[in-house]
């Protein structure tokens, strides 16, 4: 049987959680710009993604370092 615990789109969650990877991903390739573009995407499904904020933040901060 089909048992949901959480009233949540499985498959919302899957984009949610490709893109956090694929930004993980450019982050670590210092692809700044894909990485911003990928984490950006991840928020706007789900601003509350914790692992998402704190990355987004740390990237933020690297870009900060490099312009100053």
């Amino acid at each position: 049987p089909d048992l949901m615990i959480f009233d949540d789109d499985l498959s919302v969650r899957n984009i949610i959680h490709c893109y956090y990877l694929i930004g993980l991903g450019f982050l670590g390739l210092k692809n700044y710009p894909l990485a911003e573009e990928n984490f950006r995407k991840a928020l706007e499904l789900e601003p509350a993604h914790l692992g998402v904020q704190v990355h987004y933040n740390m990237l933020k901060q690297q870009l900060l370092m490099e312009v100053a």
